[in-house]
């Protein structure tokens, strides 16, 4: 018997910075709704992404977008998925340096690829018709799965010296 644990959850903010800690937080409490360790090194690898992309789109979209959608999908295989759509039209790049060569903001996708690779997963890009875009973070089941058993194992060792005697 195969078990259907497909979830989605959308939430809108406003193309302002002060509101992407609170994004933040909010990706994070909806996947450890769904059971996705958050408490761990997948979990740091989430709300990082989680942070470029946001303040990414926030930074880069926010004269042409008044808000921001943010898209968190689990699929039936476990992949979990962070979307941040803006209305935007121009496509992300990565830019580390200035004309002078000095590093600079922009390195944010950089940093995402790079998270993303050390647990196996993937960003690209989706168009929309209405001009605007989609940029996606994947993250396979595997990733996830390694890390719950060693949350369950640090969640049941004894947190006090009164709990042991």
């Amino acid at each position: 018997m195969t078990t259907i644990r497909a979830h989605t959850y959308m939430f809108t903010i406003p193309s302002l910075g002060c509101r992407v800690a609170g994004a933040r937080q909010t990706v994070l409490t909806v996947f450890a709704r769904w059971g996705v360790p958050v408490r761990s090194e997948t979990g740091e690898s989430i709300r990082l992404v989680a942070s470029e992309l946001i303040t990414n789109a926030v930074e880069h979209a926010g004269r042409v977008t008044p808000d921001i959608a943010i898209v968190l999908q689990e699929r039936d295989d476990g992949t979990l998925r962070l979307g941040v759509r803006d209305r935007h039209p121009g496509r992300p790049r990565l830019r580390a340096r200035t004309r002078a060569g000095l590093p600079t903001s922009g390195r944010g996708l950089a940093i995402v690829r790079a998270v993303l690779a050390e647990v196996g997963g993937r960003s690209r890009v989706e168009r929309h018709q209405d001009g605007g875009k989609t940029v996606w973070a994947e993250i396979p089941p595997e990733a996830t799965r390694a890390e719950s058993d060693t949350d369950a194992r640090i969640e049941s060792r004894p947190t006090s010296c009164a709990a042991i005697a």
